[in-house]
């Protein structure tokens, strides 16, 4: 799932851009490219800081392909992503958390703590 995010992502950053170097994106076709993007940025956090500075730059050109250039570094960088996940991603689909990692709180069996207010 998390490699399909990427990889959707690098494939509308693509189109996003392809459309920009053609001149042909309209508003409606932009919203619906970086509807999906917006919510992806917001989640990974770092994303959702450094792209909107980056591509601020980039539009303050006024530059439509220079844009464009700014959708393929991202669409790059998120292709590289999902490759990752599929390499070394977890398969968590429909398991608990417990059972993909045990729990930071969890002691080893027969282990138990003191009382409390004992030493």
């Amino acid at each position: 799932m998390i490699s399909a995010s990427y990889l959707g992502s690098a494939a509308s950053a693509v189109v996003l851009g392809v459309l920009l170097s053609g001149g042909t994106l309209t508003e409606w076709s932009f919203i619906a490219l970086v509807g999906f993007a917006l919510f992806f940025a917001i989640g990974t956090g770092l994303g959702g800081i450094v792209g909107p500075l980056l591509f601020g730059q980039l539009i303050a050109t006024g530059e439509a392909s220079v844009v464009a250039i700014g959708c393929f570094i991202g669409a790059a960088i998120m292709a590289v992503g999902g490759i990752v996940e599929i390499f070394f991603g977890i398969d968590a689909e429909g398991q608990s958390l417990e059972r993909i990692a045990r729990p930071l709180t969890a002691e080893p069996a027969g282990m138990s703590r003191p009382a409390r207010g004992t030493v």
